[in-house]
């Protein structure tokens, strides 16, 4: 069970802006992440579930009955043979609001809200050294909204598609570098009950990834990572106009793994630490990890 501490989440269109129009932002309302696990015959199955609310309601004796609320629920299936040679995953969320004005009358309300998506891998082992990992993903996305006081209504749509092959290589011992290579599909559509249209198409082709995990130490591993997208992204307005851009975006990353007896923590740490050293050096202030994860083993 994972209670989180991250920023609330407020369905946000995929063109800009927020989806729903919401008078008030949303308060915190990451409830819990609940994970569970068992075999399944032989084979390794996961389930997780995710609950999102927050709400706002207004009674006063001027008569103010404004209502705000949001809820999002999400279902995660996984399933692993049993050598760890193939697994797949499936998601799937369903999101519903409510959205009144100061007389209680409905200002906007849900007219489908759902994601989903499945992945797929597979462990092709070539030598002791070398394991190819071909992957496909798919996505799809619809989220809708009408407001029966305005006759208006509007719906996005999204669609991704993601395919390609990576590789495990141990070179060493206690060493493990990884690569991955692919191309991946991106789009989204926005219409409205007004005849407004407004698509945006992104192809990476390709995209590169490399990243290593190694030991330094008996007691702490260093982890490298950088990610290259070849972005190609098209805009198509009504009318027919349409705009191109192409360019690349880059990422680096760096993690430490601490391991004292049976305590484990995993740092994701902010590249910059390199560039400008500690905080007392560079005098900054930003922190030095991302994330932060400890697990003991009780054994």
């Amino acid at each position: 069970t994972y209670f989180s501490t991250l920023d609330a989440y407020e369905p946000a269109s995929y063109f800009g802006g927020d989806l729903i129009p919401f008078d008030f932002s949303l308060m915190d309302n990451r409830r819990f992440d609940l994970l569970y696990g068992r075999q399944l015959g032989n084979n390794d199955f996961g389930f997780g579930f995710s609950y999102l609310h927050s709400s706002m309601t207004y009674d006063f004796a001027a008569p103010d009955q404004s209502k705000e609320a949001f809820s999002y629920y999400d279902f995660s299936f996984g399933l692993t043979e049993e050598t760890g040679l193939w697994d797949v995953a499936l998601d799937f969320g369903l999101g519903s609001w409510t959205d009144e004005d100061a007389n209680g009358e409905t200002e906007s309300e849900p007219d489908g809200f759902m994601d989903i998506a499945l992945h797929g891998r597979y462990f092709w082992q070539q030598n002791s050294n070398i394991t190819l990992v071909p992957h496909v993903g798919l996505g799809y996305s619809k989220h809708g909204l009408k407001a029966p006081g305005f006759d208006f209504s509007e719906e996005e749509k999204r669609t991704v598609f993601d395919l390609g092959c990576g590789m495990n290589y141990t070179p060493a011992t206690n060493v493990l570098a990884v690569m991955d290579f692919g191309f991946a599909f991106d789009k989204k559509k926005y219409e409205n009950s007004d005849n407004n249209e407004f698509t945006e198409t992104t192809w990476f082709f390709p995209y590169f990834k490399i990243g290593m995990d190694a030991d330094v130490f008996k007691w702490m591993d260093v982890r490298f990572g950088a990610t290259s997208y070849w972005t190609s992204e098209t805009d198509e307005y009504d009318g027919g106009d349409t705009f191109n851009e192409r360019y690349p975006s880059n990422d680096t990353y760096l993690g430490f793994g601490f391991h004292w007896g049976r305590l484990h923590v995993d740092t994701y740490t902010d590249p910059q630490l390199f560039l400008e050293g500690f905080n007392f050096i560079s005098g900054n202030s930003q922190g030095m990890n991302f994330q932060l994860s400890a697990v003991y083993e009780m054994m």
